[in-house]
């Protein structure tokens, strides 16, 4: 399976109607380290402005992560406009949200991100050994930061993580999967015992990340509930 981003003519075919509505934009975007999409999405905004048709009511934000991350981004945004935020607002409410985030995911193999060229830092651990299960986090890229050697070692790191993060002061999180429900209901489960509370979201990561990092993914992510706007 391959990917393919949004083009710049998407971008304005999108946003165009919206200005001539008199709206101002929120444009959210997975991390510019790993994507062109914000670069389109700026493009097209750059080119709606010197055409003088509003581009600067478009606040492109690249959310510096990705997937349950870039959701967390996208709900402090929404909840600063619920609150009166207007476009600018809003766009570094979300900026503010991603400085507070931190997330961790496991995989069963580094091959699909190193097929998609996705693995950043990561690489370096390709050829080590076969019998590893990479612990990630993202930081703009992929970055490694452990390796453990079974799936449920792999899990109880993940929930070291989430209780550390808890320690540092995150109060609200997520938990995100590849075809691996099981895996994501145990995290999720001690999570809720770690946070007090129940989850922003928990969802299945969609195909275009799935081909990149393929089946077997599950990680958890954590901010406050204040940088959410809860």
């Amino acid at each position: 399976m391959t990917t393919s981003q949004p083009s710049v003519g998407d971008f304005i075919s999108v946003y165009e109607p919206l200005l001539e509505e008199g709206r101002e934009i929120v444009s959210v975007h997975i991390s510019a380290g790993i994507s062109g999409t914000f670069e389109a999405a700026n493009q097209a905004r750059e080119r709606l402005e010197s055409e003088g048709k509003g581009g600067e009511r478009i606040h492109v934000v690249d959310s510096a992560t990705a997937a349950g991350g870039t959701g967390l981004v996208l709900v402090a945004a929404a909840n600063a406009v619920r609150d009166g935020a207007g476009g600018a607002g809003a766009a570094e409410a979300a900026r503010a949200c991603r400085q507070t985030l931190k997330l961790w995911f496991a995989v069963d193999t580094l091959e699909y991100l190193r097929r998609g060229g996705r693995i950043g830092a990561a690489g370096a651990w390709l050829g080590t050994t076969l019998k590893i299960k990479p612990i990630l986090t993202f930081a703009e890229e992929v970055e490694p930061v452990e390796r453990v050697r079974t799936r449920g070692r792999s899990i109880e790191r993940l929930i070291s993580y989430a209780r550390q993060r808890h320690e540092d002061g995150a109060d609200a999180w997520v938990v995100q999967h590849i075809q691996d429900l099981d895996a994501a209901h145990n995290l999720m489960d001690a999570c809720r015992e770690i946070f007090g509370c129940e989850p922003v979201f928990h969802s299945e990561i969609g195909p275009v990340l799935g081909a990149h990092a393929g089946p077997g993914l599950v990680g958890v992510g954590a901010v406050t509930r204040e940088s959410l706007g809860l």
